[in-house]
Formats: structure tokens, C-alpha cells, sequence
């Protein structure tokens, strides 16, 4: 095409060159504002489930997640053991036994430095879950909880996870620092495709002020979508968070969870503050300042 033919074919359709620009630059400002509106994460906290987390299987041994600042202890109860076998990403690691607090095991961190990890407001936990039952062992059995959060134990669970059976139907419920509960119901027919003997999948749980999401083997589409209402926690020396069990009161850990937990991670908003540091600046007394001429000080 030569330059006058095609200078002919710009005056011919001004007006659609036109629109494209206004519409790139719409689009352009739209995308701006999204991304300046919504908070970066950064990574808070990863428990990969190797052995190499651990100083020892023991009851009291150290736990030392691949990321995060927070130190934790393996508990053990009884005949209750910690263990180790392959998962989506090297090994991951599972509790026996379920489901009261006198034989099992799972891993405990204490402390206020939790909610330096958990933030209510916004973030997402991700994990792999690998099953060690069909669904035809899971529903004639107890649920079991991959983890579980407390601010306050007496106030039971902040943020939590759980895989249940109720009326016949696969469920997995969620808390994420919120007033209130989720629940997804597993479609009859699928629950072996989907968490069955042998079968892995991955869970990816995300919030904000207003929305919490679940999302399952990194699928475009939520599996569940609802509104949430952020609680606000208190956290405090007592705090506990429990990978493997769910924690009850001051008895320890219950229901622990004997399916495969593999790269568990918590995600953040980036520079979140410290709850330890949250009192407000005060006004400084006792200052005095000395003039050195009539117009300096």
C-alpha cells in the first residue's frame, strides 16, 4: 500500500482510529487504578512438610518453617506419631492419629507473633492436600482439620480448614479471620475424582474486606464465593496455631489430620505491622529549647 492510499484510508475511518484511542486510554487508566487499589502479598509463612522442618519427631522436638520467623514444637501424645511420605512437591507431612487428644500428634506455634502471619483484613493460604482414604473410608469416619487459629483458645477457631462428611456429602469447610463459616459441598459423584485414595489436590483460600474465595487444582472459576464480615483479633502470648489438628481450649489438639499436608503457605499484605507494635505515638514531654540570638534559636 503506498503512502497516499493509505493517508485515503486513515481520513475514510477517523472516527473507529479515534474510538480505538479513547478506549486504550480507558482501559489503560482502569488497569491503573486496580492494580493501585488492591494490596501486594508477600510470602508469611511456608511449611514445606520435609523432615528437614524438624529437629526430631519426638514430642518437644523444634519446628522451623522454610519461611517465616515464627519457631513452633511437634506434639506428641501417647502412640501418636509424625510422618513423613511423598506429596506434590518432594515429601509432605501427616499426623496420627485421629481423632482424640490422647494418641495423636501435630505441630504448635504460640504466641502474638501469629498474627504477624495470619492478617484478617487480607491475604490467602495455599496447600496440597494429598488423601490417604477413598471417600467410601472418609464418611464413616471423623473430619479431620489441616490447621487451625485461635486469637483468644476460649473464643475457638479465627482461621481454620477442615474436611468433613455430612449427610452423605464430601465438605470442606474454611474460616478465614472472620465472623462467621464457609462450606463447599463436593458435587455427589465426585468426590473420589477429586479427593480420593491417592488423589491430590490444591487448595488455595483467599480474602479481603468483603469477599472470602475458594479455589481448588488452580481453576479459573472459584468453587465458592461468599461475603464475610473481618473479625478483629486479639492477639496475645496465648495465641495458637496448630498445622494438623484442631486446637480445643487448653487440652491440645484434636482430630488430627492423617491425609498427606504438602507446602503449606500464608500470604500477606506486604509491610503489615506488627501486632506487638501497635501503640500510638506519644506526645514528647520535658523539652525545652535555649535562643541563641534574637533571631535563631
Amino acid at each position: 500500500m503506498s503512502f497516499m492510499s493509505f493517508m485515503s484510508f486513515i481520513k475514510k475511518n477517523w472516527k473507529f482510529f479515534l474510538l480505538l484511542v479513547i478506549l486504550s486510554v480507558f482501559v489503560g487508566q482502569f488497569f491503573n487504578f486496580s492494580s493501585s487499589s488492591a494490596q501486594v502479598l508477600e510470602p508469611k509463612l511456608l511449611i514445606k512438610g520435609e523432615s528437614s522442618e524438624v529437629s526430631g519427631t519426638t514430642n518437644g522436638s523444634a519446628v522451623t518453617p522454610t519461611v517465616g520467623s515464627i519457631t513452633g514444637l511437634v506434639d506428641v501424645d501417647g502412640t501418636g506419631s509424625v510422618n513423613f511420605a511423598p506429596a506434590q512437591i518432594g515429601n509432605g507431612v501427616f499426623f496420627r492419629n485421629c481423632c482424640t487428644n490422647a494418641s495423636n500428634a501435630y505441630y504448635k506455634f504460640t504466641g502474638s507473633q501469629i498474627g504477624n502471619i495470619f492478617n484478617s483484613n487480607e491475604g490467602e493460604i495455599s496447600f496440597y492436600l494429598k488423601s490417604q482414604k477413598s471417600w467410601a473410608e472418609r464418611k464413616t469416619g471423623s473430619f479431620r482439620v489441616t490447621f487451625n487459629v485461635e486469637d483468644n483458645p476460649s473464643a475457638g477457631n479465627l482461621f481454620s480448614f477442615l474436611v468433613n462428611h455430612v449427610s452423605g456429602r464430601l465438605i470442606f469447610s474454611f474460616k478465614l479471620g472472620e465472623t462467621g463459616n464457609h462450606f463447599y459441598y463436593v458435587p455427589q459423584g465426585q468426590e473420589d475424582t477429586l479427593f480420593g485414595n491417592g488423589v491430590t489436590a490444591k487448595v488455595r483460600l483467599a480474602w479481603d474486606a468483603t469477599t472470602s474465595k475458594l479455589y481448588i487444582n488452580d481453576e479459573a472459576t472459584t468453587r465458592l464465593s461468599e461475603v464475610r464480615t473481618p473479625a478483629t483479633p486479639a492477639w496475645s502470648a496465648s495465641s495458637v496455631f496448630l498445622l494438623g489438628a484442631d486446637n480445643y481450649l487448653t487440652y491440645g489438639g484434636y482430630n488430627s489430620f492423617d491425609d498427606i499436608i504438602d507446602e503449606f503457605t500464608v500470604l500477606g499484605p506486604v509491610g503489615s505491622p506488627s501486632p506487638s507494635d501497635t501503640t500510638s505515638p506519644s506526645i514528647p514531654t520535658g523539652l525545652s529549647a535555649t535562643a541563641v540570638s534574637s533571631s535563631q534559636i
